[in-house]
């Protein structure tokens, strides 16, 4: 990623997990492992943040949950 970066490629990156199930803002004990906000493409892809264009937030009208939790 940091090479076609380098490159002046495009990259896309998606979030597959929902806000509330963030370890940081989630709904603890119900959370996942990692963090599923914007900034968790830094840690998750190993890229600095300056290195982030341009971000889309898409969400749903109504809030569901898979699973247990509240």
């Amino acid at each position: 990623i940091d090479q076609a970066l380098k490159e002046g490629k495009k990259i896309l990156a998606e979030g597959a997990q929902g806000t509330l199930l963030d370890v940081d803002f989630g709904t603890y004990p119900y959370v996942t492992s990692s963090n599923t906000i914007t900034g968790g493409v830094c840690s998750g892809l190993g890229i600095a943040p300056q290195r982030i264009g341009k971000v889309y937030g898409i969400f749903k009208t109504y809030c569901t949950r898979v699973g247990s939790g509240p």
